[in-house]
């Protein structure tokens, strides 16, 4: 679990992250604001030119773990401890939010980025954040779950150079790999709108929504890793888990509740009672996985709005995925 902090203190941290910016040494990078909370850091010298990465935190405000990230790598960087070998894009997404402890305003942030027209706060960020952005050949997304998480993961939009940015910042990662979006006329999140556009952009589910130091400084451990990564720095070979999605889970009932001890990449064995619905009725699997994305954990605020929405999505544990794909 992660320390426990008031809105204040976020806010107090994300203007901290726009101070730095006007306090850094103009001698090692050239400082450029792209738009609010979102910065363009230039070293002197770029190696190897024409690499642009993209570091993006709280594109869902309440989850304020990839803040602190960004502040301790910062915090690196102003100590001389840490060089850029290339042009990052640093940024902040939905701030506002965050700053009165909400997820989002109106609409979700992270479904508000591609082709899609729409209005109000959210959408109108989420122009501002493409923008500023466009030019990312490199990304890393920091995220945290809204509910309990036994390790960090990547949900990913598989592809070969996607596989290899994660191979190369977490060779032991568990990998989710994810289809496409289909982006006609639909906001999709962040890290898909930016692969749709040529960059290799992968999202990290850190852990459980809080303020975790072990959480901030693996976060920084992966972007100290992503920039070796653009030095050439050879990948190590991949050690870590796929678990491909088998597909989604609807509650069996009304009024359902998961087991106060499930959370993400929770093992699951069928027949085994994983919850009651419809007043203590017991809610039993019919398969055999790993859950992703659980809502409606008894003791927990209920994350969905109605029974017919999945509950969780069952994953399988597929040590052959990369073969089987080739």
């Amino acid at each position: 679990m992660g320390e426990s902090y008031t809105t204040e203190f976020i806010k107090d941290n994300i203007e901290s992250f726009k101070s730095f910016f006007a306090k850094l040494n103009n001698e090692k990078y050239t400082v450029k604001e792209l738009a609010p909370y979102i910065y363009e850091l230039t070293p002197p010298k770029e190696t190897p030119p024409n690499k642009v990465i993209g570091l993006m935190a709280l594109n869902h405000g309440n989850e304020v773990g990839g803040l602190f990230v960004l502040l301790e790598f910062l915090s690196l960087l102003d100590k001389g401890l840490v060089n850029l070998p290339v042009k990052i894009i640093i940024g902040l997404g939905s701030v506002e939010s965050a700053k009165l402890g909400k997820r989002f305003f109106d609409k979700d942030l992270n479904r508000c980025y591609g082709d899609v027209i729409g209005e109000g706060k959210d959408f109108q960020r989420a122009k501002v954040v493409m923008e500023a952005f466009k030019e990312c050949h490199i990304s890393l997304d920091l995220h945290q779950t809204q509910t309990p998480s036994a390790h960090p993961f990547f949900p990913m939009t598989f592809n070969s150079k996607t596989f290899e940015l994660i191979r190369a910042i977490d060779p032991q990662a568990s990998i989710i790999p994810q289809k496409p979006y289909d982006q006609k006329g639909k906001g999709v999140p962040f890290s898909h709108y930016l692969v749709s556009r040529g960059c290799t952009a992968v999202t990290v589910e850190l852990g459980t929504m809080g303020l975790d130091y072990k959480q901030i400084y693996y976060g920084v451990h992966l972007i100290l890793k992503l920039l070796n990564f653009t030095l050439g720095k050879e990948p190590e070979k991949f050690r870590g888990s796929f678990f491909p999605r088998r597909g989604p889970v609807f509650p069996p009932g009304p009024d359902a509740w998961l087991r106060s001890d499930l959370g993400n990449f929770s093992e699951i064995k069928k027949g085994e009672v994983i919850g009651d619905y419809d007043g203590g009725k017991k809610w039993i699997a019919e398969e055999s996985g790993f859950l992703a994305f659980p809502k409606a954990i008894r003791g927990l605020k209920r994350t969905q709005a109605n029974e017919n929405e999945p509950v969780y999505v069952l994953l399988d544990r597929d040590p052959d995925y990369l073969k089987n794909r080739a």
